[in-house]
């Protein structure tokens, strides 16, 4: 719903847009998303983003500011800047100016006052409403991706055969996130892309989507060069996708859009005027740590520092990825042994199962050893992180 306006200022808004029209120039009003303003606090937001004016000084003493001498010399800033909000399909259009206060201040006022809507602007802000929508509802429809074992080791069997059997397969545990290769991320931010996008194109035909690097800051929509530029940064969009195993490990990621799209023909659905098939938007996302479990664990515990895991049941897979991700071993206790069986825990079998830790109980660690490493975790390849772990080491 916008704000009514003037038969006047509508004369006036096509007069504005026939000119950009004609002289096809580049107009994209940029657009700060608030999830829930009306329009007292989209009015304050606006403000927030004004303009700052810039000063010069004359008069200086001895190169010092002097309440007798000193002038500034400010300039005046206007700005016009759209706040929507989707969720509600709202938007408001404000003009915004700063202006000097005094020539012997560099103190200036800011002054807001609506502002009529190009009728592309109007157009672009229904599309941006429709993507937005879209996406809300689509990421809500596929929350979560439960993925199933290749395989489950079974209950009952020999740390030294578990370690050294190659029938265990850790290249889709939850553990391989740590992993300073980033082929498991992204093979993850694939399978969610093509989930959404697959579900999105069941309403909305999105073209070219990504898993890999954001394009700019929002979305740019608009016709014959005039439109909005989306920005987000003005509020907190908390859409997120998990991968959840079946032994409870679970991959939380936050995921939003970026790109543009060109709007080059009208195409028609009930309910919704739509302007274009081709939008050329890419999924972005970020690893949430704190929500991600891995062995019951959140990831940023795992990560955050010293970590002490020898009283705790790790599977085999986070000890075979600490094993690679990690140097400088210390052995602190239990390298001796063949025969002692370490139980796997839990009634139900999981990929990669888990081992029991010694916590002084176990003299005899069938081949596998207490460990201390240190080294570097790399979060989703791109936060890395300088960490010391103590757990349980079945490798050779």
């Amino acid at each position: 719903m916008y704000r009514s306006i003037l038969p006047l200022i509508v004369l006036m808004t096509l007069a504005v847009f026939n000119l950009h029209a004609q002289t096809n120039q580049l107009q994209l009003t940029t657009t700060y998303v608030c999830d829930n303003c009306d329009y007292d606090s989209a009015l304050e937001l606006a403000i927030s983003r004004h303009e700052p004016i810039v000063c010069h000084t004359r008069g200086l003493d001895d190169g010092l500011l002097s309440q007798s001498s000193t002038i500034f010399d400010c300039n005046e800033t206007s700005v016009d800047l759209i706040i929507a909000n989707p969720i509600d399909r709202r938007a408001f259009k404000f003009s915004v100016s700063a202006r000097q206060q005094s020539t012997f201040s560099p103190a200036y006022t800011i002054n807001a006052s609506d502002t009529p809507f190009l009728a592309r602007e109007s157009e672009a802000l229904e599309s941006f409403f429709d993507i937005d929508d879209d996406f809300r509802s689509t990421v809500e429809e596929i929350q979560t991706i439960a993925f199933t074992p290749k395989n489950s080791p079974l209950k009952g069997v020999y740390a030294s055969q578990y370690a050294q059997s190659d029938d265990v397969d850790c290249s889709e545990h939850a553990s391989n996130i740590l992993s300073n290769d980033p082929s498991f991320a992204n093979q993850l931010k694939d399978t969610f892309s093509s989930r959404i996008t697959g579900a999105l194109g069941l309403k909305q035909a999105w073209e070219n989507f990504t898993s890999t690097a954001p394009v700019g800051d929002g979305v740019s929509i608009g016709t014959g060069g005039i439109g909005i530029t989306v920005n987000f940064s003005t509020t907190e969009r908390n859409y997120f996708v998990t991968r959840r195993n079946e032994n409870g490990d679970k991959l939380v990621f936050q995921v939003s859009y970026r790109g543009d799209t060109k709007n080059t023909r009208p195409i028609g659905r009930s309910g919704r005027g739509r302007l274009t098939t081709e939008r050329f938007l890419n999924l972005s996302y970020s690893f949430i740590p704190g929500a991600s479990r891995i062995d019951g664990m959140p990831v940023s515990t795992i990560v955050r520092g010293i970590v002490d895991l020898t009283n705790l049941p790790i599977s085999l897979c986070l000890s075979r990825k600490l094993d690679e991700i990690l140097g400088d071993e210390v052995v602190i206790g239990g390298a001796g042994g063949d025969g002692s069986l370490i139980d796997v825990v839990g009634d139900g079998p999981t990929n990669g199962g888990s081992l029991i830790p010694p916590a002084g109980e176990w003299t005899n660690l069938a081949g596998c050893k207490i460990v201390e490493r240190s080294g570097s975790a790399c979060i989703d390849n791109t936060e890395c992180r300088a960490i010391k772990v103590s757990y349980l080491s079945c490798r050779e």
